[in-house]
């Protein structure tokens, strides 16, 4: 049966190995990841003349693998390093991993905090304590010694961990499954195998998507609600104080009134006996010569809407004492008829 799965991995999979690749890692854009979109921005990178590179992602870093020479058509290209980063790497530990190329020649993987952060390739020996330093590995540093792997030695789940999820979700099981019966020419129990370990990666990325969409829909629900809460705050203030300009601060201020009434009495030789503005209402009480004149000469200031006489009792001389009650303009009102 190793035979037979190392032979199908072989018809689609080409791991490539670690002294073929160059590494780059940088953090996890927060647009959507393609590969025509990464090479656009690091296939300038590529210190091989071919700009062929294959990548992973997860949910912090974008790991990319620079291929030497072009993959083999119709084949996915796996990296040795990830299948090795995968294999032999521990969550928040430090690790070193040490291939062997040849007799004088090592592929080094620095592993940082469960991280891959740097890739060594065709290298002589370095001592352990150097590379400790460089990178800032603690103390309790694990080097591991590994030769290459071959398809046989891969295991079917770190080949397809290397894949997509979002690529394998969108595949047609029915014209994949057409196409590996067709070239591979193996007991349908072993595709069967193979395309469920897949379903399950596309299950758990679905999974981790939904998980992820119904966080950010709490989220935004509370969010939702605070802003709610604050605009109906803020409908309420602004219908406070909608009121309270229209009410108050439409119609002119109290000084405004104080000089028209002044220059008006002045003018017909009036003279103020008792002045109480309260809001839009203006109780006056006057001593003039000519009640008339003095009416119409407030009257004309125009910021009165009316002038009542309230009562009229004669005075010394020829005087009228006068008791009005005055409605000063409502601006906004005005604004509101004229409008209409």
């Amino acid at each position: 049966m190793g035979g037979i799965a190392g032979n199908l991995k072989a018809r689609f999979f080409d791991i490539i190995p670690t002294e073929n690749t160059y590494f780059l890692r940088t953090d996890r854009p927060t647009k959507s990841i393609n590969a025509k979109l990464i090479e656009m921005n690091f296939a300038h990178l590529s210190p091989f003349g071919s700009p062929t590179l294959s990548y992973y992602v997860n949910k912090k870093h974008l790991y990319i693998w620079f291929i030497k020479s072009k993959p083999q058509k119709r084949k996915i290209s796996v990296p040795e390093p990830y299948i090795l980063y995968r294999r032999y790497s521990k969550e928040n530990r430090d690790m070193l991993i040490k291939k062997k190329v040849s007799k004088d020649k090592f592929c080094f993987l620095i592993i940082k905090k469960g991280h891959l952060v740097s890739q060594i390739t065709n290298s002589k020996d370095i001592m352990f304590e150097i590379i400790k330093k460089k990178y800032s590995l603690n103390e309790n540093t694990e080097l591991v010694e590994t030769d290459a792997i071959n398809h046989n030695e891969a295991k079917l789940s770190e080949l397809l961990g290397f894949l997509n999820p979002k690529d394998i979700f969108e595949l047609d099981s029915r014209k994949i499954l057409g196409k590996i019966y067709e070239q591979a020419k193996l007991p349908l129990i072993t595709l069967f195998l193979i395309l469920n370990s897949a379903n399950l990666i596309a299950y758990k990325y679905v999974s981790h998507l939904l998980s992820v969409r119904k966080s950010q829909l709490k989220k935004l629900i509370t969010q939702n609600e605070s802003i709610r809460i604050n605009y109906e705050k803020l409908s309420k203030n602004t219908e406070f104080f909608g009121k309270f300009i229209n009410n108050e601060l439409s119609i002119p201020s109290a000084y405004t009134v104080t000089t028209f009434v002044y220059k008006a009495l002045l003018a017909s030789n009036s003279v103020i006996l008792i002045y109480n503005q309260v809001g839009s209402h203006l109780a006056l009480t006057i001593s003039t010569q000519n009640a008339p004149d003095t009416i119409n000469r407030l009257m004309r200031t125009g910021i009165f809407e009316n002038v009542t006489v309230i009562s009229a009792t004669q005075g010394s001389g020829n005087k009228t004492i006068l008791n009005l009650d005055i409605k000063i303009k409502n601006f906004a009102n005005l604004g509101n008829k004229k409008n209409g």
